[in-house]
């Protein structure tokens, strides 16, 4: 279920580009994504996208994939304005 937060809809856009730019980095395919997620090509395209919010363990594995720290993939620049 997607939330109607428009802070946390950002901080997954933000996460979405953040993995994606590393990805594009590193020349690595959606479909490489989603065998290491063991998720559908279309799943892992949905989160690319930032249509579907990342689950904790899979930015862990997505980060250990990459050779990444996981703080380049959550370092969003997101700031609270409440």
């Amino acid at each position: 279920m997607r939330t109607t937060n428009p802070d946390v809809e950002r901080v997954d856009r933000d996460i979405a580009a953040a993995v994606r730019a590393e990805m594009a980095r590193q020349m690595r395919l959606q479909d490489e994504l989603a065998a290491v997620l063991g998720i559908a090509q279309q799943a892992a395209s949905r989160r690319l996208r930032g249509d579907m919010p990342w689950r904790a363990a899979e930015l862990v594995v997505v980060a250990h994939w990459l050779g990444t720290p996981i703080e380049r993939l959550l370092a969003t620049g997101w700031v609270a304005t409440w």
